[in-house]
C-alpha cells in the first residue's frame, strides 16, 4: 500500500457479504506490518457515511504479516444499487496511509424461467 492509493474496483449483488483485502509492502517487495488497518467509512452514492464504520481490518493469515481482510455485508434492496466508497485507513510507522475501493451495487436483474417440454 503507497502513501495514498486507489483500490480495485469491486462488483457485488444488493445484501451480499464484501470482501476487502489490504496488502503492504516494505522495501524489497516484502509483506510489513500495518497498525490499526481499518474500514473508516463506507459512503453511499449520495456520498453519506454508513452506520457500522469505522471497522477494523484482521490479518488474513496469523504467521503471514502485511495482508489484512475486513468483510460486512451491504445494503439490502433494489433501491441500494449504486456506486460505494470504502475508505480504508492505517499507520505505517510516523505515517497515515489511505486507500479507497470503489464498490459497485448492481441493480438485481429479472430472473429468468427457461422451461423445456417434449414429446
Amino acid at each position: 500500500m503507497s502513501s495514498n492509493q486507489c483500490g480495485p474496483i469491486l462488483y457485488y449483488d444488493p445484501g451480499q457479504v464484501a470482501i476487502i483485502v489490504l496488502e503492504s509492502y516494505k522495501s524489497g517487495g516484502v509483506y510489513g506490518e500495518l497498525e490499526n488497518p481499518r474500514i473508516e467509512a463506507l459512503l453511499s452514492p449520495e456520498l453519506k457515511p454508513l452506520p457500522g464504520f469505522p471497522a477494523p481490518m484482521h490479518k488474513l493469515f496469523d504467521k503471514e504479516p502485511g495482508i489484512y481482510v475486513a468483510k460486512f455485508k451491504l445494503p439490502s434492496g433494489a433501491s441500494m444499487a449504486g456506486t460505494y466508497l470504502a475508505l480504508v485507513k492505517c499507520t505505517d510507522g510516523n505515517s497515515e496511509r489511505r486507500a479507497v475501493y470503489t464498490i459497485i451495487i448492481r441493480a438485481p436483474s429479472a430472473n429468468m424461467v427457461a422451461s423445456i417440454s417434449g414429446k
